[in-house]
């Protein structure tokens, strides 16, 4: 499996757990406990320890997840552990629900494309 697809996988399932409990929105979760459940759930292996560690930091440079503090806030600049905690950010959420929801985004489109030729058409006219 490539690692893109297993990137969406393991942000799809962060989304998941996220959205069950009120714990992981108020507190976050440990990077190693998602990591364990993705793996124990999805049957996928992602490898040893380090390579565990390295799908999160992909998530984190693209800007999906977030590391936090015991309360739940950003811990900007923070490094990656096992045992940090994690949060998916709301570019994550909304990339997840996107991709659940091909016809909203679609929709989107469609409307942005059509105000902007509407605009250009009110500008080719002079109103």
């Amino acid at each position: 499996m490539k690692t893109g697809d297993i990137l969406e996988k393991l942000m799809a399932f962060i989304y998941d757990e996220y959205n069950a409990s009120d714990v992981f929105k108020s507190h976050g979760e440990h990077a190693s406990v998602i990591l364990t459940r993705f793996t124990r759930e999805s049957g996928i292996g992602l490898g040893d320890a380090r390579a565990q560690l390295e799908y999160m930091r992909l998530l984190l440079r693209r800007g999906w997840i977030e590391i936090v503090t015991l309360d739940g806030s950003s811990r900007i600049g923070a490094r990656l552990f096992t045992y940090s905690r994690i949060k998916p950010t709301p570019d994550g959420i909304k990339h997840v629900e996107e991709r659940r929801q091909p016809g909203q985004a679609v929709v989107k489109i469609a409307s942005t494309v059509a105000e902007i030729i509407g605009r250009g058409a009110k500008g080719f006219l002079g109103k």
